[in-house]
């Protein structure tokens, strides 16, 4: 598991998140964690949309969602509590040296 230093400038956090962004696609994904995730955050919108809003909640299946690119949203927008939520559910090996990610 990656854990986003707090004492990282931000624009050495953007840095390493593009990197980690661009290699998404190479990374071996937890699927069924990653399709949780999903399914609680729709959850949640369910409770807000009818809760603040008053609206009858939209049906949406976890499974037209791309994991992937739910990853990277979360990456890019999401918070650092969101953000280790996603990287725990990495199965590959991920390594920052030198600002530089890779795999391995």
């Amino acid at each position: 598991m990656i854990l986003i230093a707090k004492s990282l400038t931000q624009e050495l956090k953007v840095h390493l998140i593009k990197q980690l962004v661009k290699l998404l696609d190479m990374l071996d994904l937890d699927e069924i964690g990653m399709q949780e995730k999903i399914k609680s955050e729709i959850e949640k919108y369910k409770r807000f949309q009818f809760s603040l809003l008053g609206e009858k909640p939209t049906e949406v299946k976890t499974t037209e969602i791309d994991i992937r690119n739910y990853a990277k949203y979360i990456l890019r927008n999401g918070d650092t509590h969101e953000k280790q939520g996603v990287l725990s559910c990495l199965k590959s090996s991920v390594v920052v040296n030198n600002m530089n990610v890779r795999i391995t």
